[in-house]
């Protein structure tokens, strides 16, 4: 607990306060006692009364025992835990106090924030306390150095350098001692003083060697009482070498004692720089090797954190602002000019604030974070988190928040989509150990938390469309751990995701892939949608006058605008950070007449982060340009977005070594320097143990640079294994865009030959790639290959958008013989004498396309639709068809088993085939169905929140009616002239069937889940999850005599509209009936409703009176 009164607590929970009881030793059996039967009263946010307390208390005074027993427990409880409550302030009684569980998944949230910052000095400003050195105040650190003597001289002389190096090291901040097993004392039982002085030490250093594996039993005592020790290894130890219980991740990555030795002096002392680092992290962000005097400074580290809330540290932050609503509402406009940024775009970490902590009745459970490339979003994340740690901090009411980035996640390392898999593995890439996936899920479920997952996107772009939707899935069933009722004002679990806008093909992709994944649970008006605007005019000049104080904004502006789409690019903050940074050099090219393009900026942005380096390079700069095009290739390759220091050093060294005409430009060669100057590079960031590239677009900018630099190789091979990877990113293919745009015109052609060899002769996730980008850049008037020289055999197109709406795409004689395109969408399309032999289209959609002459034998055509396509020649009948359709289409004129044609011609008669499926427009599950009255027309209803007439004849829409979540039920009126639908947003609404206005609401305090006409058309019977049917009058929507109410085990009453009268009740609806009465000092007494006289029965003639 705090010292300082100043600061208010706030109240533990009531799972918080029997963990901390659990713990506590020195209270008496009475405190113990009276301290539960409290904490049985507590709320869902951790209060109760004081009357309620005394109620609880036995005896004939229970304040005077309250008050004693206030004074008694706090003094026991030693600070650990607090009883709260003063009659004069308030009537308020709760428990203070610091919850371990919630302490450290704050740290850990705090931790992973900090894992952005894009420096190491950061990191070390981040794990150094300020201490005053001649202060008296400092812990004790005890620290056991495990060898064995059979090492000898080595052992000994490295255990000499590191209590050298860690005591002058930690000096200002502890008093720092060390053990070691050559100093048992004479007369000592040595296993006993070893086992003592090991468990007696806040943390342990073992030196490793084969000697010291093959003993085992010094590593079993070690490991007894220490689970992760720092692991230095004496002498290089092979990778298939068994640890034991060791774990190998705890082994501090670079050379061994023995090579630094080797190396000289200054190697010895980078040795032991390299153990003092990890042993500062392990202090700041591990509770287990923390000594418990230390154990809370997370107040402070909260405080020094809140100066690190952004990417860039030395970059001051402008407000993002952003577009705000629920997502039906933005439907309706997803076009940002149109945007009153004043009046409608609030401060996205405020208005993220405001929601988090349920402002404004604010009942939103989910916050899908969307924007563009480098527009803020996990710098908001980051701010976010902080902002609430703060407030927590403060002793102010807030939601902790519980930060995930999902770059953390390897897909292709993950066995299964489940939430305790997911979140097992990103905990595994944090250095806090002490934080459990249990730790997680039990907070979730007893405390106001907020779960941020950053970077939804940069995973979902390596997982197939099934997969994704698994993993999303997964991530929204956090939202059920906290067992919140759909009522509650602010909901005691939030969820926030952030992805990129563009990831999805349109605004309205956006909100159905989110709001597909929790139909069971969650409706449309629970989802809210926060999208990132790019930087105005105000916001880049308040930017520049920011961080470049010294200069004319007004000279900067017009330098900005005057070039070809900077001012564009200057709207992403991420991009305007490069453009303060290479302004001269902008203004330069402006002098000669030159084109400044986004690549540009990143290759000047480069180079002068590589020219600040000037005279510390170990690697040649060219090198390191040329080491991080093949890593982020690496990378990508590998799905994972984050990698171990070991990882990274071992990859490069054997790049170099592949690469001998590299090593050449050396007169040495250097591993050591190697390591730490690719290590430091300015391109990649620290995150926690591990390291990414400093932002996504760097990544993304590398990898364009490796496709590029594959097609000038002189090999041909070079390209073909560089273009065999997972698809990438639509923003990796604009760079490569332009960077084969700025090439000299022979240079150009040349490479777009090259890169339709690969189209044509790689493999098929090499030809898809190039298919993809051939795509983009039609789409960008980019340089592209053609596409009708492309081989797309066999290559995997599921899901794809083919074809443009305003140009034609021209794919004609093009192989996609045993291709997948199943739920692909390919539209104003030339596919004539395309060889789709055995290719699947399961599901494809093909809109105004010509297929003259095309082979289609063997392909699979279950669920395909043609429409408004040629068919003429194509062979139809070799096909493998089910509930094929042929809509305004033209050329094929064989009547097929299996297949729809439609419209068809006057002296046919309507034939619909009982294997049909002529309606394919809902994004969700079909819930309801019904004919029209006279069969020309069919309703259905769906899980998407729409109702949907059809014509029965040619499978068209001919109206689209709305409700904000599901569609329940639907009914045709007995003249045909309106519809009924029912929702589980609690109304049935009347619709007129030829204008679809909606004339009537009807409203039930439950979802509603059955709805009919009268036979004679005037009255409406619905039914709702709320126990209740009720008969409206159909014109005037008035509910009419009475309502039935459903009872449990079959019992039922009929009530009048108001619910004030029992007109009629089955034998023992009185079980289930009755009255609440109010005493005057507030409280409610439920008595029976027969209080005013039996109960009538239910007779024939009740429904009529």
């Amino acid at each position: 607990m705090s010292d300082s009164p100043s600061v208010p607590q706030r109240p533990l929970s009531a799972s918080a306060v029997r963990r901390i009881l659990d713990g506590l030793d020195d209270l008496t059996q009475g405190n113990a006692k009276t301290a539960r039967a409290i904490c049985a009263l507590l709320d869902d946010d951790g209060r109760t009364t004081i009357e309620a307390a005394l109620r609880a208390i036995p005896g004939d005074d229970p304040r005077k025992y309250l008050r004693k027993f206030k004074i008694r427990f706090n003094q026991d409880a030693g600070g650990a835990i607090a009883v709260v409550f003063d009659g004069r302030r308030g009537p308020d009684l709760y428990f203070t106090g610091t919850d371990p569980i919630a302490k450290d998944i704050a740290e850990y949230s705090e931790h992973q924030t900090y894992r952005h910052a894009s420096s190491e000095q950061m990191i070390d400003a981040y794990a150094v306390e300020e201490k005053d050195p001649r202060s008296d105040e400092r812990p004790d650190l005890r620290i056991y150095l495990s060898f064995l003597k059979e090492d000898g001289e080595r052992a000994v002389s490295c255990a000499d350098l590191l209590e050298r190096t860690i005591k002058v090291g930690l000096k200002d901040r502890y008093h720092v001692s060390f053990f070691r097993p050559d100093r048992v004392l004479t007369g000592e039982v040595i296993d006993e003083t070893l086992k003592d002085r090991i468990g007696e030490a806040d943390l342990a250093i073992v030196l490793v060697s084969y000697a010291y594996l093959d003993e085992g039993i010094e590593a079993q005592r070690v490991r007894d009482e220490h689970e992760h020790p720092i692991i230095v290894p004496l002498e290089n130890i092979s990778p298939s070498a068994s640890f034991g219980r060791f774990d190998r991740h705890d082994i501090v990555s670079g050379s061994s004692f023995d090579g630094a030795q080797n190396s000289g002096r200054h190697s010895e002392q980078d040795f032991a720089n390299r153990v003092l680092n990890i042993i500062t992290r392990a202090l700041t962000t591990d509770s287990e090797h923390t000594p418990h005097t230390c154990e809370l400074r997370s107040d402070e580290m909260a405080e020094t954190l809140s100066n690190y809330g952004d990417l860039a540290p030395d970059t001051e932050v402008v407000p993002t602002r952003a577009i705000v609503g629920a997502f039906e509402a933005l439907l309706e406009n997803d076009d940002p000019s149109q945007v009153n940024r004043v009046a409608d775009t609030p401060h996205a970490v405020e208005r993220l604030v405001s929601w988090a902590n349920g402002a404004d009745d604010e009942r939103s459970t989910m916050c899908a974070l969307l924007g563009d490339l480098g527009t803020g979003k996990t710098t908001s994340t980051i701010l976010l988190t902080r902002r609430l740690l703060e407030l927590r901090k403060a002793g102010e009411q807030a939601p902790l928040p519980i930060y995930f980035d999902l770059r953390d996640l390897s897909p292709t390392a993950l066995k299964d989509f489940g939430l305790r898999t997911l979140l097992t593995q990103l905990l595994a890439n944090a250095s806090l150990s002490n934080v459990t996936v249990d730790n997680i899920l039990t907070t979730i479920q007893d405390e106001h938390t907020l779960i941020v997952f950053d970077g939804l996107d940069e995973v979902l772009v390596h997982l197939s469309p099934s997969d994704g939707q698994r993993l999303t899935r997964s991530l929204l069933a956090v939202l059920n751990l906290g067992k919140q009722d759909s009522q509650e004002e602010n909901p005691r679990t939030r969820l926030l995701l952030s992805c990129r806008t563009q990831y999805f093909r349109t605004v309205e992709e956006e909100f159905s892939f989110f709001d597909g994944q929790g139909r069971e649970n969650k409706r449309g008006r629970d989802y809210l949608v926060l999208t990132l605007l790019p930087f105005d005019e105000d916001q880049i000049r308040e930017y520049l006058h920011r961080n470049v104080p010294e200069a004319d904004i007004n000279q900067l502006m017009e330098t900005i605008c005057s070039v070809h789409n900077l001012r564009e690019l200057a709207s992403q903050p991420v991009l305007l950070n490069m453009i303060r940074q290479v302004l001269l050099t902008i203004d330069e090219d402006l002098s000669v007449g030159h084109r400044v393009r986004s690549v540009d900026l990143y290759e000047r942005f480069v180079n002068e982060w590589l020219r600040r380096d000037d005279g510390k390079h170990s690697l040649i700069p060219e090198h390191k340009i040329q080491l991080m095009t093949h890593l982020a290739w690496q990378v990508w390759c590998s799905g994972s977005r984050t990698w171990s220091a070991r990882w990274m050093e071992t990859w490069m060294l054997q790049f170099l070594h592949d690469h001998p005409d590299m090593e050449l430009d050396y007169k040495e060669r250097m591993p050591d320097q190697w390591k730490q100057d690719f290590r430091t590079a300015t391109f990649l960031a620290r995150r926690g143990d591990n390291f990414s590239f400093a932002h996504s677009s760097l990544l993304e900018y590398f990898l364009a640079k490796r496709l590029a630099d594959s097609l000038e190789a002189e090999s041909e091979d070079e390209a073909l294994a560089a273009w065999d990877i997972t698809r990438p990113s639509d923003e990796c293919f604009a760079f490569f865009a332009e960077l084969i745009d700025r090439l000299s015109a022979p240079t150009q052609r040349q490479a777009l030959a090259r890169l339709e060899h690969v189209g044509t002769h790689a493999s098929a996730s090499a030809r898809a790639n190039v298919f993809a980008y051939t795509l983009r850049a039609l789409e960008k008037e980019a340089p592209h290959p053609r596409p009708d020289a492309l081989n797309l055999a066999n290559t995997d197109l599921r899901s794809w958008t083919i074809g443009y709406k305003t140009t034609t795409l021209n794919l004609a004689g093009v192989s996609l013989r045993s291709a997948c395109l199943d739920d692909a969408r390919i539209r104003h399309a030339r596919l004539d004498r395309i060889d789709a032999a055995a290719t699947s289209m399961r599901r494809t959609l093909l809109e105004h396309c010509t297929l003259t002459q095309a082979n289609l034998e063997n392909a699979d055509l279950t669920g395909t639709i043609f429409r408004h396509c040629d068919m003429e020649g194509v062979p139809l009948d070799k096909a493998t068809r089910y509930r094929t359709q042929l809509l305004y289409s033209t050329g094929y004129r064989q009547e097929l088993s299996d297949t729809l044609t439609a419209p068809l011609s006057e002296h046919d008669r309507l034939r619909v085939l009982p294997e049909a499926q002529i309606l394919g427009g809902h994004s969700g599950w079909v819930t309801a169905v019904a004919w029209s009255p006279d069969s020309t027309r069919i309703l259905t209803g769906s899980d998407d929140g729409a109702a949907r007439v059809w014509d029965a004849r040619t499978g068209e829409t001919t109206l689209e009616l709305t409700h904000p979540s599901w569609v329940t039920a639907v009914a045709w009126s007995p003249n045909g002239t309106h519809i009924l639908t029912a929702s589980r947003d609690r109304t049935a609404r009347i619709w007129d069937a030829t204008t679809g206005d909606n004339t009537l609401t009807l409203t039930h305090t439950d979802p509603v889940t059955a709805v009919a006409w009268s036979p004679d058309g005037h009255h409406i019977l619905t039914a709702s999850n709320d126990g209740t049917a009720r008969i409206w009058e159909a014109t005037t929507g008035e509910q009419v005599r009475f309502f039935i109410a459903v009872l449990p085990e079959g019992e039922c009453a009929v009530l009048t509209p108001d619910q004030t009268r029992v007109i009629g009740a089955s034998p023992y609806a009185w079980r289930w009936l009755g009255r609440y009465a109010k005493h005057p000092g507030g409280a409610l007494e439920r008595i029976p409703v027969e209080i005013d006289g039996p109960l009538p029965p239910l007779s024939h003639g009740t429904a009529t009176e």
